[in-house]
């Protein structure tokens, strides 16, 4: 039953398929070109602020522009996944998402934001993504 749910989320076809250790629970897709050395420091500071350990628990995705993934695949435990600046159609979603708004779907919770570049400019898109953390992951 989980299962046909699942395919009414996502459209899976021919993409490529990553996995997750079984210590990373987090997983974050993002453009290629939007992991710079400045937003790669962001980006550590962000989960930091909410006490994951981006080297051992986060898989970061960097995909380029005509790429594809396969979301399901990674995740043999529950686990998060952020979508950063990139549509949630390109990683094989079929439903629309929220921005700033985390949605469970089957075992993972999944966060749809702005792309790490707009982030560090748009303060207000920087109070949404972290009203957001705080709500889920602090007390």
């Amino acid at each position: 039953m989980e299962s046909e749910k699942m395919d009414l989320v996502f459209n899976i076809g021919e993409l490529l398929s990553e996995t997750m250790s079984e210590q990373q629970k987090y997983g974050v897709v993002l453009p290629i070109n939007d992991f710079t050395e400045e937003n790669e420091i962001m980006l550590n500071a962000i989960f930091k602020a909410v006490m994951v350990d981006i080297t051992n628990q986060v898989k970061i995705l960097k995909i380029e522009e005509n790429q594809e993934i396969r979301i399901m695949d990674m995740y043999a435990q529950p686990g998060y996944l952020f979508i950063m600046g990139i549509p949630p159609e390109k990683i094989g979603f079929t439903m629309p998402l929220i921005s700033y708004q985390f949605t469970k779907i089957g075992r993972i919770n999944v966060l749809q934001s702005d792309s790490l570049m707009v982030l560090k400019s748009n303060v207000e898109a920087k109070k949404k993504l972290w009203n957001s953390l705080k709500s889920e992951f602090l007390p």
